[in-house]
């Protein structure tokens, strides 16, 4: 069984490791725990489908030669499943051609076996800080958004000229109406979008995609 955070404890980083060989995750794991990640091993793909909803968040270390699974079908199965963990392939004898599929089909990293301890180090920490930056993005989108959903038509209407540069006047004239009922509107639109001036509501408009 994978291990998890406690609640209320800082959020340990993890590595998921699927190797066939023992000897294999028993030194990678080691090196992993000796600078200070979390591992949780495991002998194929099949074992690791088995706890992957339930596993903490991190990067998955997936072995590029397996025996037991298909590498690019154990990869797919990982990536549908859990498309929030980033991959990174390890495999002997690796073509350019094997790295560029694996690549294309999302893998976050591709490293030939044997490979360099430094190397390997530095793809699991950029694939964490990935994921990392990922979730926090993907947070502030969603937080903008259902803020862009408190809108009303004709705030939305409005919003979007002043994303266009336009000016009070020049929105008055184009909706033919006051430009006092447009700084009302503009009010309401800083009010609904939790924004200190305009700039904080283009800003959070651009966030959450506002088209």
């Amino acid at each position: 069984m994978p291990r998890t955070a406690k609640a209320g404890s800082i959020a340990p980083l993890f590595v998921h490791l699927v190797e066939d060989r023992p000897s294999a995750r028993l030194a990678i794991g080691a090196l992993m725990e000796a600078v200070g990640y979390h591992v949780n091993t495991y002998p194929n793909a099949e074992s690791l489908l088995s706890d992957v909803s339930a596993i903490e968040n991190g990067c998955v270390l997936l072995d590029g030669n397996s025996q037991s699974t298909d590498p690019m079908d154990a990869f797919h199965a990982i990536a549908e499943q859990r498309p929030d963990l980033p991959i990174i392939i390890m495999s002997f004898d690796g073509t350019i051609e094997q790295a560029v599929r694996f690549l294309k089909a999302g893998a976050y990293d591709y490293i030939e076996k044997p490979f360099n301890p430094d190397h390997l180090l530095r793809a699991i920490t950029n694939a964490i800080q990935h994921q990392k930056l990922s979730q926090h993005e993907t947070g502030d989108h969603l937080h903008a958004m259902a803020l862009l959903k408190r809108l009303t038509p004709r705030e939305a209407e409005i919003l979007k000229l002043i994303m266009m540069g336009e000016s009070t006047k020049a929105i008055a004239r184009q909706l033919d109406i006051s430009p006092r009922t447009i700084d009302v509107h503009r009010g309401h639109i800083m009010e609904k979008l939790e924004s200190r001036s305009v700039a904080d509501a283009v800003r959070t408009a651009m966030i959450g995609r506002f088209r």
